[in-house]
C-alpha cells in the first residue's frame, strides 16, 4: 500500500456472469458452458483480467474474443451477441435493469472480494468525506453508483471505491 493513501473496507461483493437473454447456454451457466464460451473481458489498460490469471495458475483458461474499457460498454456487447462478460455482481445489478442481459452465478469456485474506499492522507480533516465514511453513505454509494460513473460530488471528496478484485483466489 502506498503510505500516503487511507482505505476502509466498504462491503464484500462477488462475480457473476452476463449474458443476452436467450443465450444458447440456457438459465443454467454450467463450468464446461463457461470455459467454452467467447468472452468480453474489461481492462482498462489492457491487462490481463484477474480472472484469467488465476484460471492460467489452475491449468484453465477462457477464450477472450474482445476487450473493453468498461462494464457498461462490454454489457452492450454481451446484450447483443453470444458472449459472456464476468463482472461484480453490483455493477451486474444496476446494468441488468437497464440492458436485456440475464446474469448468472460464475460456476467457478471463487470467493467474494472486498469492496475499498481509498482517499489521499491530505483528505483526513474533510468533513465531508468523514461523514461519508461516519454514516454509512458510502456503503450506500457503492450500491446507488456501481455501474454507472462516480459523479463529481465523489471525486471532489477524494473517495475512490475500488473492488479489490487482486484478492481472489481459486
Amino acid at each position: 500500500p502506498h503510505p500516503h493513501l487511507r482505505h476502509v473496507h466498504l462491503v464484500d461483493d462477488a462475480l457473476v456472469v452476463a449474458s443476452r437473454r436467450d443465450h444458447p447456454a440456457g438459465p443454467t451457466l454450467t463450468r464446461t458452458a463457461y470455459l467454452a464460451a467467447g468472452h468480453v473481458s474489461v481492462s482498462p489498460l489492457g491487462e490481463p483480467n484477474t480472472i484469467d490469471l488465476l484460471l492460467r495458475s489452475d491449468g484453465r483458461e477462457r477464450r477472450i474474443a474482445m476487450v473493453c474499457q468498461h462494464y457498461f460498454a462490454a454489457c452492450e456487447i454481451v446484450a447483443a451477441g453470444d458472449l459472456l462478460l464476468t463482472l461484480p455482481r453490483s455493477y451486474a445489478r444496476h446494468l441488468h435493469d437497464v440492458l436485456p442481459i440475464s446474469i448468472h452465478e460464475l460456476p467457478l469456485s471463487i470467493r467474494s472480494y472486498p469492496i475499498l474506499a481509498y482517499w489521499h492522507e491530505s483528505r483526513d480533516g474533510d468533513r465531508a468525506l468523514r461523514r461519508v465514511l461516519a454514516d454509512d453513505v458510502a456503503v450506500e454509494l457503492v450500491d446507488d453508483l456501481f455501474g454507472r460513473h462516480v459523479d463529481a460530488g465523489i471525486r471532489y471528496l477524494g473517495l475512490y471505491l475500488v473492488p479489490a478484485i487482486r484478492q481472489l483466489a481459486l
